[in-house]
């Protein structure tokens, strides 16, 4: 999983430095008076980023993620949730991370949707719904996930033992 996450933010780095290339060495000269060591992409805003502070320099690796999750790519939205569960290249929000792991799920990622019925199963960053923790291992057994079989499981049996 790490090996396919360090790719797809390779790939989708590459990806955007290419298409901004044109624009990278117009600006290049605009900023020959900038401090050497001083990143190209201070204070730009990534689409769909307008939460941010003024002044927050945004990170380049973020801004390519939220560009393409914001146009509905659900491995980038799957990496936006890790990145913001671990704070990993931003501040940690629990809040963002459930936010982008429910996109993701929403679009039919299975390990998204394994990840987000642990979260309701565990009351981590959301309230603990045994409900909505099955509903998501479902979703995710459904594609053939064992894990998400499993735990369906367990919190079926848990689901009865409250309810019968």
């Amino acid at each position: 999983m790490l090996k396919c996450s360090v790719l797809i933010v390779l790939v989708l780095v590459a990806g955007c430095r290419q298409e901004n290339r044109d624009q990278d060495a117009a600006k290049a000269g605009s900023m020959a008076g900038e401090q050497a060591g001083e990143s190209q992409l201070a204070g730009k805003k990534a689409p769909g980023s307008e939460g941010q502070s003024a002044g927050e320099t945004e990170n380049p690796i973020l801004a390519a993620y939220t560009t393409h999750a914001g146009q509905g790519n659900v491995e980038a939205q799957f990496m936006l949730g890790i990145m913001y569960q671990n704070g990993q290249g931003v501040a940690a929000d629990i809040n963002q991370s459930v936010k982008w792991y429910c996109k993701a799920a929403e679009q039919g990622h299975a390990d998204v949707q394994e990840m987000l019925g642990q979260m309701y199963r565990e009351g981590w960053g959301v309230a603990r719904d045994l409900a909505e923790a099955a509903k998501w291992f479902g979703k995710a057994a459904a594609q053939g996930n064992k894990n998400a079989r499993q735990a369906l499981e367990g919190v079926e049996g848990k689901l009865e033992s409250l309810t019968g």
